[in-house]
């Protein structure tokens, strides 16, 4: 009978242990995906999918050099994707221009859906010319 319960035992600790890494793993993978929305929040977005500079501009979607490899990638809109500058104001695709710094988030935060369309696009200023400081020594 003891060794009935000290198997019992063990695999009741063993069990535990293997469902409690388990629900550690899905909260690592599972963690909230926060969007920047229009005129700021309080809660700090998600950090962003894609960062670099726009290359070319059309209305169903971007190219970004971006600055981790300068790759290009083609980065696609739609209706539903939001258009926000970093100090807050909400835009239009069309204001999207070549030279723009953006900022890039897909659906749920995730890089595995970068075919999809784009949740946000962000730029530091919907002029070209205005260079945000955290760029400096960066080729635009």
């Amino acid at each position: 009978m003891n060794t009935i319960k000290s198997g019992l035992i063990v695999f009741l600790y063993l069990f535990s242990n293997v469902c409690a890494a388990a629900e550690a793993g899905q909260a690592m993978e599972s963690k909230p995906c926060v969007l920047p929305v229009a005129d700021g929040s309080d809660i700090t977005p998600t950090e962003e999918n894609l960062r670099g500079i726009i290359v070319k501009a059309r209305s169903s979607y971007i190219q970004l050099k971006t600055d981790d490899s300068d790759n290009i990638v083609n980065v696609k809109l739609n209706s539903k994707t939001g258009y926000f500058t970093i100090f807050g104001g909400d835009f239009v695709a069309s204001d999207l221009q070549k030279g723009q710094e953006a900022w890039v988030w897909y659906r749920d935060c995730r890089k595995e859906n970068k075919n999809l369309p784009a949740a946000v696009v962000q730029v530091y200023s919907l002029d070209p010319d205005d260079i945000n400081p955290e760029r400096s020594g960066l080729e635009k």
